[in-house]
């Protein structure tokens, strides 16, 4: 009876020691939680920039020292992601190599993480829009571009793609090429297209175009469109210019004395001043209305058709120059004087 007791009081005592050891466990995780949620719970801020152009998943709230939190960022209609910023240099960012809308963040603070969106650029022809997503400037047929990747291209080859508008071109701002032969452009506008150098918009439906901030164009082909005059005084740069089959009475080209190819063929010309070309090389002027032509200066010249020039009868040149092979009426006559 007395060992029966001794053995029932070993008992009590082991689980009354048991007991202390788990109030103690729990003594000590009650602490360590209360520190932690003390001393290492951070906030986290997400803002998009500007207003309403996007969202990021997820939201603000609060996370744990040394948590990696990932962030998304997912544009509106009408806007592209650009980048991230923050403003806490001590929380580590790690970004995403293929998806530069994605990061990781591992929180060392406080900290606030800002997506930055920018406006995409509106497109009003789908054939245009096409064409950008097969060079890879666009990915969806949706009526915006992203102004961004526009900004690399140099080159655009966009004939016969049926293109009837062309609103959105003034962002690319680098091109240096631009084709666009074959279309059914009314108007265009090129004025923040400063860096053109080769243009070429023939069998079009364009009546006038204003090319003066396009100073650096060095070729201009215009064949095939309802342009009754043009000024070119800011394009000094000007070698090689076609303005065939339009409706020009006249042209001034005293500023255009690089120009060494001009053709002017199947317009509606009476009198044209060439002194000023003395670079011209090759020179087609045939089915117009002259009555006169001067070629006396130009030196150079090896390439000439001034054919279905009714009333042009006299052609005054240079004794130096060789008529071999340049085109006129028969009625028409090469003198040292007209």
């Amino acid at each position: 009876m007395k060992a029966s007791s001794i053995k029932k009081e070993l008992l009590l005592q082991k689980k009354f020691k048991s007991m202390k050891n788990i109030k103690f466990y729990i003594l000590v995780l009650f602490f360590l939680m209360s520190c932690k949620s003390d001393e290492v719970l951070f906030n986290l801020t997400t803002e998009v920039s500007p207003a309403d152009s996007g969202s990021i998943t997820p939201k603000s709230g609060s996370v744990w020292l040394g948590d990696q939190i990932k962030l998304n960022a997912t544009p509106n209609t009408g806007y592209s992601f650009d980048h991230w910023a923050s403003g806490d240099s001590s929380s580590e960012i790690l970004y995403d190599s293929i998806n530069s809308s994605s990061i990781s963040v591992i929180v060392n603070s406080d900290i606030t993480i800002t997506g930055n969106f920018l406006p995409k650029t509106q497109l009003n022809d789908s054939s245009f829009e096409k064409y950008l997503i097969e060079i890879g400037v666009d990915d969806i047929l949706d009526g915006f571009v992203n102004t961004k990747k526009c900004l690399s291209i140099t080159s655009m080859n966009l004939s016969d793609k049926n293109i009837r508008n062309l609103t959105g071109i003034n962002i690319f701002k680098n091109l240096e090429v631009l084709l666009l032969d074959n279309n059914f452009l009314e108007d265009i506008d090129l004025s923040q297209n400063t860096k053109l150098e080769i243009l070429s918009i023939s069998n079009n439906l364009l009546s006038n175009l204003d090319l003066s901030s396009n100073t650096s164009i060095k070729s201009l082909g215009l064949d095939k469109n309802n342009i009754e005059s043009i000024d070119l005084s800011q394009n000094t740069k000007l070698e090689i210019l076609s303005i065939s089959n339009n409706f020009l009475s006249d042209i001034d080209l005293s500023s255009n004395t690089s120009i060494k190819s001009l053709g002017l063929d199947k317009n509606k010309i009476e009198t044209i001043d060439l002194s000023y070309l003395t670079l011209l090389s090759s020179l087609n002027l045939s089915a117009n209305n002259l009555s006169s032509l001067d070629l006396s200066l130009l030196s150079l010249l090896n390439d000439l058709d001034v054919r279905i020039n009714a009333n042009l009868t006299c052609i005054k040149v240079d004794s130096a120059q060789k008529f071999t092979g340049w085109l006129k009426d028969s009625i028409a006559e090469f003198k040292l004087n007209c």
